[in-house]
């Protein structure tokens, strides 16, 4: 099967140059190679009842998929004689997944750009995740084996770091949910994360050490500690590890620079202008995919750049950065992630800011991160919309909210699967 498995509920085609590929190049090679998985997916486990789709993209997968099942229902059984209703396929009913949402990466541009706060999404962000695993210096992972002494301390044993031609030695971590600690916390709001290693490191060293305080313990109860030592050890060292890693993401959270970001994206989202704060970190030479997606979501959220403001950055980001980035701003231009806006055109309002408030993408008051009610607690803020689209395909329905769904660029479908395989009919075709 094309879906490799990289954790229980997460299977990938890793396409990873598929936008890129349909957007800018043109190939839609990519949009063949979901239409087998989906279909393989369906022939093993059965079809899919619910299919909801939004976007060309995710549109021509629909038609595609479907015209599949029934070009394979008809390899099988024939076409059906007149008269006759079409013949089923026997053997494979509905699968247990209820709903498949296929969703055009282009129908939300603006969610990419912005900094995500949770533990995982920072570590993406900051480290970067590849194949559900992380590398990061030897040192922040070799946290050795033995549990906490009496006092609640471990005791490792003294390690020098380990390098590699000067450079210290890169370990690789998995990141998934056979890690138990790292499946709890994965979706936390880094503000959260203190209290809750607090608890767990907690939880660990009094267990140890009401053991340790029992002088007068029977055989069987230390037969059944020593029984779960194993496992203790395990959870200790992840728990190191995970401190270790947080306090690292924690050093650039907590500076000046990454909080005036959070603030010139707040802004962005709302639909102020920061050109001048952007200009200043060019300027500064920060790094050119950070100015890169600031300027982006300037464009996405404020529909363009005016015009004097647009060559001016386009000329100086080249100009600091190097000429290798033309190809890249003409590709982001052709994508629609950088536009030019005339100022005769410019009337105040924007597409972006009529998706924020029907999809209510940005949160009112204070998110609270320690018990969230609303995703968007995931960027202290901001809901992404293609989440908030998965949401709402849940409750309160896409034929509810149909109105918000025509704001989004690309046509919006809703299909019923049944046993008998058929093609898209206009009347799948919502807007």
């Amino acid at each position: 099967m094309d879906l490799v498995p990289f954790d229980r509920d997460l299977v990938s085609m890793e396409l990873k140059d598929s936008f890129r590929e349909i957007f800018v190049q043109q190939d839609i090679t990519a949009v063949g190679s979901t239409v087998r998985a989906l279909s393989r997916w369906q022939a093993v486990y059965g079809f899919i009842p619910n299919v909801k789709a939004k976007g060309h993209v995710a549109e021509k997968v629909l038609r595609r998929m479907l015209r599949m099942r029934v070009d394979d229902h008809l390899a099988e059984f024939g076409p059906p004689e007149d008269g006759d209703v079409a013949r089923v396929a026997q053997g494979v009913g509905p699968t247990a997944v209820d709903t498949l949402i296929l969703l055009d990466r282009a129908v939300d541009l603006v969610t990419p750009n912005v900094t995500p706060l949770t533990y995982e999404g920072l570590i993406d962000e900051l480290v970067g995740i590849h194949n559900c695993q992380v590398k990061l210096d030897s040192s922040l992972l070799d946290t050795g084996d033995d549990l906490p002494d009496e006092k609640g301390e471990s005791q490792p044993e003294a390690k020098t770091a380990e390098t590699e031609n000067g450079a210290p030695k890169k370990v690789s971590l998995p990141l998934n949910s056979n890690d138990d600690l790292y499946k709890e916390i994965r979706d936390k709001n880094v503000s959260a994360l203190g209290q809750i290693l607090q608890t767990r490191a907690k939880s660990i060293k009094e267990l140890y050490a009401g053991f340790r305080s029992n002088r007068n313990a029977s055989v069987s109860e230390i037969h059944a500690f020593w029984k779960q030592v194993p496992d203790l050890r395990a959870s200790y060292k992840s728990l190191s590890q995970h401190i270790n890693i947080a306090a690292l993401l924690k050093r650039t959270t907590d500076s000046n620079d990454f909080r005036e970001r959070w603030q010139i994206e707040r802004g962005l989202l709302e639909g102020d202008a920061h050109l001048e704060e952007i200009e200043e970190r060019l300027h500064s030479e920060e790094p050119a995919a950070e100015v890169l997606k600031l300027i982006c979501l300037q464009s996405l959220c404020g529909g363009g750049i005016r015009s004097k403001y647009f060559d001016s950055l386009r000329r100086d980001f080249l100009q600091t950065y190097g000429y290798e980035y033309l190809t890249l701003l003409s590709a982001l231009e052709r994508m629609g992630m950088l536009k030019k806006k005339e100022t005769f055109l410019d009337t105040g309002a924007t597409l972006w800011s009529s998706i924020r408030r029907a999809f209510n993408l940005i949160s009112d008051g204070d998110v609270d991160v320690m018990n969230p009610n609303d995703m968007a607690y995931v960027t202290s803020g901001y809901a992404p919309l293609s989440a908030r689209m998965v949401q709402f395909a849940g409750s309160p329905g896409w034929s509810v909210c149909q109105e918000a769904l025509r704001l989004v660029p690309g046509p919006t479908l809703q299909i019923r699967q049944t046993d008998a395989p058929m093609e898209l009919d206009q009347s799948a075709l919502k807007s």
